[in-house]
């Protein structure tokens, strides 16, 4: 993330586009090497040391190229990493992210670090979203992604309606819905057809059929979140 000397933080981005929120959010995951939901000094070192194919201390974006998990990344985004400049990324660049960072913080969560992704880069692309509304479809998906494969299956999201169903009546209240969307402090307007009755599970399932365009009765996290993305309430 390209973080300089003399950067403001007085008025950081709070909305982006959706697919350049979906491209930081692959980087953040790539970043977080031990899986434990924020970036951290130790995680942005292994990732350069992994990285650096002939061990000779820098990361150059032809080495970024060999590697699967960053060959979609354009020389551009790769040098916005370059913090001080020098032409590559090593482990002095790691350590300027969080030397330069407001505040003492040691970490990054994903929504600290999108805001400062989007509000450094100034890119956006695709339908803008508020991003923590993205954050909180994000953590929707993982929650309700049972087996953590980052595959929402049908049989998954019909699973989480039968947990939202807390008095197994087979109908979905106003207030079970936020058991279906669990990061919602409000149900999303119009989710479903009549609350005078209620939401039933062939409702819910509806509601999987119109994000899974491609009928493959699954969801990958990115599918997921440019339907129901858009649908949180803050």
């Amino acid at each position: 993330m390209a973080l300089n000397k003399g950067s403001s933080f007085e008025n950081p981005i709070k909305k982006c586009g959706i697919e350049t929120l979906l491209f930081y959010q692959k980087m953040f995951h790539i970043d977080d090497v031990d899986d434990d939901d924020v970036v951290e000094y130790d995680d942005l070192v292994s990732e350069i040391q992994r990285s650096d194919s002939n061990n000779d201390g820098i990361w150059t974006y032809e080495e970024a190229l060999t590697d699967v998990d960053y060959e979609n990344v354009t020389e551009e985004h790769f040098q916005s990493y370059d913090h001080n400049g020098d032409g590559h990324i090593s482990i002095q660049d790691a350590r300027l992210v969080f030397e330069l960072l407001p505040g003492t913080g040691n970490d990054l969560n994903l929504e600290d670090f999108l805001i400062i992704q989007a509000t450094l880069e100034d890119k956006s692309q695709g339908p803008e979203i508020d991003i923590k509304a993205f954050v909180h479809a994000v953590k929707d998906f993982r929650i309700i992604d049972m087996d953590d494969d980052f595959i929402l299956t049908r049989k998954e999201f019909r699973m989480r309606f039968k947990s939202a169903d807390r008095n197994k009546d087979g109908q979905l209240t106003r207030s079970e819905i936020r058991n279906l969307f669990p990061m919602r402090s409000t149900p999303p307007p119009n989710i479903c057809g009549n609350w005078n009755v209620g939401c039933s599970q062939d409702d819910a399932m509806a509601l999987f059929d119109s994000a899974d365009t491609e009928n493959r009765s699954q969801l990958s996290i990115d599918e997921y979140i440019r339907h129901f993305g858009p649908l949180v309430k803050i």
